[in-house]
């Protein structure tokens, strides 16, 4: 799709220099929409540094575009105001998708958040219920897609509106002058003004499962 861009985020972690983390959320990404896409890749070589470069190489022989971060925070803010694109798919590299939960492509999606002037449309890694930071739940439906109103702004895997979101809430991120993670979620689902969205309808089951890249080993080495 030309209206969106892939924009993935990685960081060097104990499983680095091996890059077949990301490689696989790539995989799964791409098996599930089906589409040829643009690929910017966001990567901060901490917490591993020993391995930061070794790893940074690796990811060169797979992506064309590989950009050096100091956290997430720092490439969220560069990816959105240096996107070109309409959208863009914000995708951590420790996730996959549950394809078979997933009944619609990306342009149909990109054609309701436009419709429904959504700023974010987000895959939900449990049953889209009232939990957590998801409070409220109000069930919509556009072009017979059917998702939820959220007051929470999560950074599980998501497409933004991108002009929307550069007028509405890439000024609230706050990026950490140390380096460290948070900076996103945790300001932005406190700013009462603004609304997410999760694809599916009221107790749709999840669209994503977490890998998890932040395993105990690497708690570990955040620590030094």
């Amino acid at each position: 799709m030309k209206d969106i861009e892939l924009h993935l985020f990685t960081n060097s972690g104990f499983f680095s220099p091996d890059i077949e983390m990301i490689e696989s959320t790539f995989k799964s990404f791409i098996d599930t929409f089906k589409c040829s896409i643009k690929t910017h890749v966001w990567y901060d070589p901490k917490p591993n540094k020993k391995a930061a470069d070794k790893y940074h190489l690796n990811l060169e022989k797979m992506f064309d575009n590989v950009t050096r971060t100091t956290c997430f925070a720092d490439g969220y803010v560069k990816a959105v105001n240096t996107s070109k694109s309409e959208f863009m798919f914000i995708l951590e590299h420790d996730w996959k998708f549950y394809s078979e939960h997933i009944h619609h492509s990306l342009k149909e999606i990109c054609s309701v958040m436009k419709q429904d002037d959504l700023l974010q449309m987000r895959f939900n890694k449990r049953e889209t219920i009232v939990k957590a930071w998801d409070h409220t739940l109000d069930e919509k439906i556009c072009n017979d897609i059917k998702y939820c109103i959220t007051p929470s702004i999560a950074n599980g895997p998501h497409i933004i509106n991108t002009k929307k979101y550069i007028n509405d809430a890439v000024k609230y991120i706050k990026v950490p002058e140390n380096g460290e993670r948070g900076g996103v979620e945790q300001v932005l689902s406190e700013i009462q003004q603004l609304y997410g969205s999760i694809y599916g309808p009221l107790n749709h089951p999840a669209t994503i499962f977490h890998t998890d890249g932040g395993r105990f080993p690497q708690r570990k080495l955040w620590k030094k």
